[in-house]
């Protein structure tokens, strides 16, 4: 067979597309009213820079997460670049303080940043209905959280294995779009455990994350999965090589993290106690 493949040069939109089932990855939404705006994540704004070399060897190997007073940077490092982002709240910090207080993260780089990305706002959102009768929602068109942890490989993969499921079967999306609603919902809760650990720095910036904190876990109390979460908060710490295997071996996970990830988080961010008073009304 010679049969010459046509490409046409044209721009379109999932409803031009004649196909029985599609997964809409078209990015952003030009408008959020079909969306839901998550306001309880404290950020939603970047200042971006990148420090070019010719080095055989990154002074870090892996990227670098930094708490600072308007926010957290990140430093990551790339073949020939390092990309450094300062994630932070324009409407409680001012442009200028950012390009200031970056100035004190470029020590753990051996350059100074020499190209200027600039400031991007975004939006932190999920889709209304992620699922229609042939149709998903995918990639930054279906969501968008800021990237302190890496919820979004979870989420698309999550998204794609529901949809095959979907389209094997006479689906009920009410339940689907109700499902994929939970998985946000966790995903949030995960971003927030980082602002809920706080920081040294007692200012605006620091207090709004922390009270956002609060209002993520009060959100999931009313979620199926709240009580299975609560005994991951209260069960013993993971000191013992026992205990480690134990939690390994259990099956399935909430949101995007497995019993055993909420286990390292908790005890790696040193949140437990704090969630236990919380849970428990404690002062």
């Amino acid at each position: 067979m010679n049969e010459k493949l046509e490409i046409i040069d044209k721009a379109v939109t999932a409803d031009d597309i004649n196909a029985d089932w599609i997964i809409d990855c078209t990015g952003a939404p030009s408008n959020f009213d079909e969306c839901d705006i998550l306001d309880n994540i404290p950020v939603n704004k970047a200042y971006i820079v990148q420090a070019e070399h010719n080095q055989e060897k990154q002074t870090i190997d892996s990227t670098l997460c930094i708490a600072r007073p308007f926010g957290w940077v990140f430093i990551v490092p790339l073949a020939n670049r390092y990309s450094i982002g300062y994630i932070f709240n324009s409407d409680i910090t001012p442009d200028e303080d950012i390009k200031k207080d970056i100035e004190e993260v470029y020590k753990y780089i051996p350059v100074k940043p020499n190209v200027e990305t600039g400031f991007i706002p975004f939006k932190n959102y999920i889709r209304k209905e992620n699922f229609t009768y042939n149709k998903a929602y995918n990639g930054n068109a279906s969501f968008f959280m800021e990237p302190i942890e890496a919820t979004s490989q979870g989420n698309i993969f999550w998204i794609n294995q529901s949809f095959n499921e979907i389209m094997g079967q006479p689906a009920d999306f009410e339940r689907w779009n109700q499902l994929y609603t939970t998985e946000m919902l966790w995903s949030e809760m995960i971003i927030n455990l980082h602002y809920l650990a706080g920081s040294k720095w007692n200012n605006d910036f620091w207090n709004e994350a922390y009270k956002k904190a609060l209002v993520s876990v009060d959100k999931i109390k009313d979620d199926r999965y709240y009580e299975a979460w609560k005994k991951i908060v209260d069960h013993k710490e993971m000191d013992t090589l026992e205990c480690v295997l134990d939690m390994a071996t259990k099956a399935g996970g909430i949101g995007q993290w497995n019993t055993m990830s909420w286990h390292q988080n908790l005890k790696g961010l040193n949140v437990r106690s704090k969630l236990q008073k919380i849970i428990n009304n404690e002062n």
